[in-house]
């Protein structure tokens, strides 16, 4: 973990809020607006952390992993 949060690999990779908030075309068709997109997101997020605590999962790649599979 790097001293300095701003200069470390992990801030390098954040992405752009405007890059990650886009709607895919199909979920516009739906009707699906921006702020439905953001809830879901949020509510997604929510879950995978409960889940991850019910599993008692410490590592983010185990967590993806189970999440994609129960998703699939």
């Amino acid at each position: 973990m790097a001293a300095n949060f701003w200069t470390s690999s992990h801030y390098k990779e954040l992405l752009d809020p405007e890059k990650v908030d886009v709607l895919h075309p199909i979920d516009k068709e739906r009707g699906i607006t921006l702020e439905d997109f953001k809830l879901i997101k949020m509510h997604m997020a929510n879950y995978i952390a409960r889940l991850a605590q019910n599993v008692k999962v410490r590592q983010r790649f185990d967590l993806i992993r189970i999440c994609l599979q129960f998703l699939q």
